[in-house]
């Protein structure tokens, strides 16, 4: 069973303080590292703002990815979350469960002029 260590947005910086959910610049497509909202679970439902910094890409889409088991291979597309336009509209707003759910972005597409690559950073609260 794998298991990927996800980005506590509430470990790492307290809630209401945004942090980088990638350490590694995106420069590829593909599924990214999960991240979780306040694992106190019924506790926290509410908006998570992302905001995607972008160097010289000039396309990029992604899918919101959740998993409930603790298992890499479950992770599911969110309904309604596929074909998300990070580029047209880096700034994005969703309501998300905090608790055991881990999200993730999937990179469905991605047109980087150069190597620079992207960072995208979450807030919660």
């Amino acid at each position: 069973m794998a298991y990927t260590l996800p980005t506590e947005l509430t470990v790492n910086l307290s809630s209401g303080v945004s942090t980088v959910l990638n350490a590694v610049k995106i420069t590829t497509t593909g599924a990214k590292t999960p991240f979780m909202l306040p694992k106190n679970s019924g506790i926290y439902w509410g908006q998570v703002t992302f905001h995607v910094v972008l160097q010289s890409i000039t396309v990029l889409t992604a899918a919101l990815e959740v998993d409930l088991t603790n298992t890499d291979a479950n992770f599911v597309t969110m309904n309604g979350f596929t074909g998300i336009n990070l580029f047209a509209s880096p700034s994005q707003v969703f309501n998300l469960n905090g608790g055991n759910a881990r999200y993730r972005w999937n990179i469905t597409t991605l047109t980087d002029g150069g190597t620079d690559g992207c960072f995208i950073w979450a807030v919660a609260g």
